[in-house]
Parts: structure tokens; C-alpha cells; sequence
């Protein structure tokens, strides 16, 4: 697996430390550290039946993995589902475009109220990239 993420709890929040080889992946650490969030099991043993395209737009690429990750809070707490895969079909700075993947869930075991522009950032790394984000919870 060429992405990976660290979870630093703080009192009301999480910060997110996300590391990937290219930027497509980056999405994809956000989006399974986000599960781990919600529902540490995750989705393993489960059939990843719950699937949703995702379109997002933003001004550049801090807003773009906010509002993107922000997305898929919303999807997963109306559908009930912790959505552990993204299958990206078109990702640049400014816009991405792919499908969730993910399984039904009773409830979350945490919840996340909202994710945040506080502190966020996208950068270039050596070898890929990383990103910084916090979520409210």
C-alpha cells in the first residue's frame, strides 16, 4: 500500500497526519482514516455494498481534500455507512471525482461532527504527499 495516516486524539478533536506516493492516494488515506474514526473495525468481514460517486470543487487542493472528506462525513451519516475504498476517476488540484465504496453500519462509535479548515494542509513531500487536517468531534 503506497499512502498511510496517523490519528493524534485532542480534547474535542483529532488531528490527522495523511502521507501518500501521489495525490490520488492521498484521497484514499483520508477516506480510510476517516473510517477508522467513525468505526475502528472498519469494513473487514463486511461486503462493501454501499456505493456513492463523489464530485467535489474547490479553489485549491487544502479545500478540495476538506471539502471532499466533508462529503463523505455527510454520505456516511446518511446512508448509514462507513465507506472504507475511493476509487478515483479524474483527480486534480482543484477538483476530484471518483466512487465511494463502503458497507452499512448500525452507528458510528464516534462521532465526527465536522471537518475542519483549521490548521489544514496539502503539501508536497520528497516522495508524494502529505496532508494535515483536524476534525471536530
Amino acid at each position: 500500500m503506497a499512502f498511510g495516516y496517523e490519528l493524534h486524539p485532542h480534547t474535542a478533536d483529532i488531528r490527522i497526519s495523511l502521507w501518500a506516493e501521489t495525490f490520488p492516494e492521498l484521497f484514499q488515506a483520508a477516506v480510510v482514516a476517516l473510517a477508522e474514526i467513525l468505526f475502528p473495525q472498519g469494513c473487514e468481514g463486511r461486503p462493501l455494498i454501499v456505493r456513492r460517486r463523489v464530485a467535489v470543487t474547490a479553489p485549491d487542493s487544502t479545500a478540495l481534500l476538506v471539502d471532499f472528506l466533508s462529503e463523505v462525513l455527510l454520505y456516511s451519516q446518511i446512508r448509514k455507512a462507513l465507506f472504507c475504498r475511493f476509487c478515483p476517476q479524474s483527480v486534480q488540484e482543484t477538483f476530484v471525482e471518483g466512487k465511494l465504496r463502503g458497507c452499512r453500519v448500525e452507528g458510528f462509535q464516534q462521532d465526527i461532527k465536522a471537518v475542519t479548515y483549521h490548521e489544514a494542509e496539502v503539501y508536497r513531500l520528497s516522495q508524494g504527499y502529505g496532508a494535515r487536517l483536524i476534525v471536530d468531534v
